[in-house]
């Protein structure tokens, strides 16, 4: 029986999709805050940063909009 785990990414992805959190920012906020304890715990991936600041951006977009 193969054992196949999934990677911290793949776990992301599933756990937030980002059409999601497009129409739920609190669901945006949550994914921030699972980026920043993934950064503590893994800081040498990349995409843990970029998506981050994607998140951050799609934030201040929606903020901006209901001004």
């Amino acid at each position: 029986m193969k054992n196949e785990s999934k990677t911290l990414r793949e776990i992301y992805n599933d756990k937030y999709d980002p059409r999601a959190m497009e129409d739920n920012p609190l669901l945006a906020v949550e994914a921030i805050g699972y980026l920043k304890c993934l950064r503590q715990f893994t800081p040498n991936e990349p995409w843990i940063e970029f998506e981050d600041f994607m998140l951050t951006s799609l934030l201040m977009t929606q903020f901006d909009k209901k001004r």
